[in-house]
């Protein structure tokens, strides 16, 4: 029986050992709901090796380990992927500990490293999980329908919910559906959160408080495109809502400096993104990763895609129809595969606009929700360059999330500026992620010395500020999904000229006379300012600046 039992676990062992040799680094990760009350969520996985998908893949390299019920919401961030779920298990009254409304898995080979099973301090099982955003390594926010709770990654351990935030979740299953959380993105120097029915949260990331809510009833959720522009997305025609109206969609730009209305975008007042409360889901919309464009689905279940341009404020209804599914309905004609849940993303690293779908559009005709495809189209030519047929299973695709492969970076050229004045670097163009748009980039920045220049960056602009002659050194630090980049320039402030002060140190001493020879002698300095070289307010430098100088030393000494 000893033998047996030896055998079993060298046998699970050798199972785990080799599970954990897999990466998944070079195809597509995507988290599915999976089927409810028969199933908790799931992980496939398309490999480019091999051109295939992989599916179960985090049951495979995690063996009796199970992600909790209707896995929702993934951020791959410091090479952990965050999977949210709406709830641990499906048996949690009876105190099953099989399952997590949280689980940190090791991003390359998705091994399971930690895990929370709920967010509320007690047993209520009404606090579901809805998304993860990132502050940083260390920290980050999880939106739930009670309201945001703030992860210390370290620890891996959740306090909150986040004052402001809190919803009116009565521990009752109606309460699920009022003023719960949703999608949340960091952005500049601040976190922006959904809440239903209350509008949009602006968090500081440095203290977690709310430090404005911008009041928007009808929000569905908030992004930010490749130009660095805030919007959150509203539509007051719930998805389920076959009313007459009128219904009212718009896509509002958001200062995220000032946190004011910059403008607003109207769309066809059906039209606007999916507005799914009632059954939550990640954002049902994606962001165009070059042009400033949005792509999404008005209906669930809709057989083709919509976007809206916000250059030429022009919608298109139908931009691309998807293709057929395999059922024939009723009438001879063929079911059209749909969308479901966050089914549209952008590949960072191919340009393929990624849609996944579910063979139930319209959603009046026959459905089959046990045949789902993936999609590859080029979306400026409307393209269809790949589509791949999964196994047949009720997976409810959630959303897709790609490998981090490589590290950002960070360059700022070095600067001269006149006292009293100020200098802007447009962070869109110093940063540079394969992986990830710059504006989502968090970049911060601190001058080595502040009585000559300071630094801060106030949105997507880097600022240094002239303060008194000199050198100072400015320290730039560049935060992409967690990967840092870091870079060091200089600003020279000139102007304001102390005389005699050629090596602008804040003070006149004999340095400053073999400085000012050197200058005449013709020798390259690292840097000096030409006005306090001009001693004698000539309009240039000559032997009597020097004389000059050494007469100002005397008389000073």
């Amino acid at each position: 029986m000893k033998k047996v039992i030896l055998f079993v676990f060298i046998a699970l062992v050798t199972i785990v050992s080799q599970a954990q040799d897999f990466t998944f680094t070079n195809g597509i990760i995507f988290i599915n709901e999976d089927r409810y009350g028969a199933n908790q969520g799931s992980i496939n996985y398309f490999n480019f090796d091999y051109n295939e998908m992989e599916y179960n893949v985090f049951a495979f390299v995690n063996p009796g380990v199970k992600l909790g019920v209707t896995s929702q919401h993934g951020q791959l961030f410091g090479g952990r992927l965050f999977v949210v779920s709406k709830q641990a298990n499906g048996n949690e009254s009876s105190g099953s500990t099989v399952g997590s409304r949280l689980a940190v898995l090791d991003g390359a080979t998705l091994v399971q490293r930690a895990s929370i099973l709920r967010f509320g301090a007690t047993m209520d099982s009404v606090y579901d999980g809805r998304a993860y955003c990132a502050v940083n390594n260390e920290k980050g926010y999880i939106s739930t329908n009670a309201g945001i709770f703030v992860l210390d990654v370290a620890s891996m351990t959740v306090r909150g919910p986040i004052q402001g935030t809190q919803s009116s979740a009565r521990g009752d299953y109606n309460s699920l559906y009022y003023d719960q959380c949703g999608d949340m993105v960091r952005f500049g120097q601040y976190v922006f959160a959904v809440q239903q029915g209350k509008g949009l949260h602006v968090i500081d990331p440095e203290t977690d408080a709310v430090v404005a809510t911008l009041p928007f009833p009808d929000i569905v959720t908030v992004f930010v495109t490749a130009a660095g522009k805030l919007y959150v997305a509203n539509n007051s025609r719930e998805v389920y809502d076959f009313g007459t109206g009128p219904f009212e969609a718009n896509f509002t730009q958001i200062d995220p400096v000032a946190f004011e209305i910059k403008g607003v975008h109207s769309l066809p007042e059906d039209k606007g993104p999916v507005c799914a409360w009632g059954a939550w889901h990640a954002r049902m919309l994606c962001v165009d990763p070059v042009a400033e464009r949005v792509y999404f689905n008005h209906e669930e279940y809709q057989n083709f895609i919509s976007s809206y341009d916000f250059s030429s404020r022009e919608f298109i209804d139908t931009l691309i129809l998807l293709p057929e599914g395999v059922e024939t309905n009723w009438d001879g004609t063929k079911e059209r595969q749909g969308l479901y849940a966050s089914a549209l993303s952008f590949d960072p690293h191919t340009g393929d606009m990624v849609v996944q779908t579910t063979e139930a559009a319209p959603m009046y005709a026959y459905q089959n929700f046990n045949h789902n495809w993936v999609l590859f189209y080029n979306v400026m030519t409307g393209e269809l360059k790949r589509q791949v047929r999964l196994q047949d299973a009720y997976w409810f695709p959630a959303l897709a999330v790609y490998p981090d492969l490589y590290a950002p970076t960070v360059s700022v050229s070095d600067m001269t500026l006149s006292r009293g004045t100020s200098s802007e670097v447009d962070l869109l163009h110093a940063v540079q992620d394969p992986d990830n748009m710059a504006a989502l980039a968090v970049t911060t920045a601190k001058s080595r010395d502040e009585s000559i220049a300071r630094a801060r960056v106030v949105g997507l602009k880097l600022v240094i500020e002239a303060v008194a002659p000199g050198r100072a050194t400015v320290d730039v630090t560049t935060d992409s999904n967690g990967q840092l980049a870091e870079t060091a320039f200089v600003v020279t402030v000139t102007g304001g000229s102390t005389p005699g002060d050629v090596n602008m140190d804040g003070r006149i001493s004999i340095d400053d006379v073999t400085d000012l020879i050197d200058i005449l002698l013709g020798s390259v300095l690292t840097v000096y300012d030409m006005g306090a070289a001009d001693v004698d307010r000539d309009g240039r430098i000559s032997i009597s600046d020097v004389t000059d100088l050494i007469d100002m030393l005397l008389i000073r000494n």
